[in-house]
């Protein structure tokens, strides 16, 4: 067994969605997830898919994982299925309908990496218009400098063509 500093669960320049069921292993995996995200500068979610197998024990989990989260300030995602009812209503064994039902995680996964692309292209998109604007005011500003009294395009006719040729050279 080899031991590394990042987990292999961490996607390269993206974040990590850690499934966690309230237990202790588990909310340990979590925070130890988080840790590792936060010292790589990467994101990490939390998922929780509810089997309802347990009555009110499984809500408090839920709970709990959902509470936790809200007070670390980690993203959580949620999913819940009657197990016990798709398992009889599909002749399938409790295992496999609870297996089916958490394929449901893998979806929220896709979901929080949307959400981590559309955040990353709205940063994008500012960043482009405020290069938009900006850029034409350091273009002019670096053809005049700041010597207004000897600037070459203001006392010579052909001045501004030369130093747009100059320019495009340079």
């Amino acid at each position: 067994m080899t031991r590394t500093n990042e987990p292999d669960f961490f996607l390269p320049e993206r974040g990590a969605l850690c499934a966690v069921s309230g237990g202790l292993d588990s909310m340990c995996l979590l925070t130890m997830a988080v840790q590792w995200g936060q010292a790589q500068g990467r994101r990490v979610a939390a998922a929780h898919f509810n089997h309802q197998l347990r009555g009110g024990d499984a809500d408090r989990d839920e709970r709990f994982v959902r509470d936790w989260c809200a007070a670390h300030a980690i993203p959580f995602f949620a999913g819940r299925g009657d197990v016990r009812a798709k398992a009889e209503r599909e002749g399938l064994s409790v295992e496999e309908a609870a297996r089916t039902l958490r394929e449901y995680v893998l979806q929220v996964r896709e979901l929080f990496q949307a959400e981590i692309d559309i955040r990353q292209n709205r940063i994008m998109k500012t960043l482009a218009i405020v290069t938009t604007i900006f850029l034409p005011l350091s273009l002019v500003a670096g053809w005049n400098g700041m010597n207004f009294v000897d600037m070459l395009r203001l006392r010579w006719r052909y001045g501004y063509p030369a130093v747009t040729r100059h320019t495009k050279r340079n």
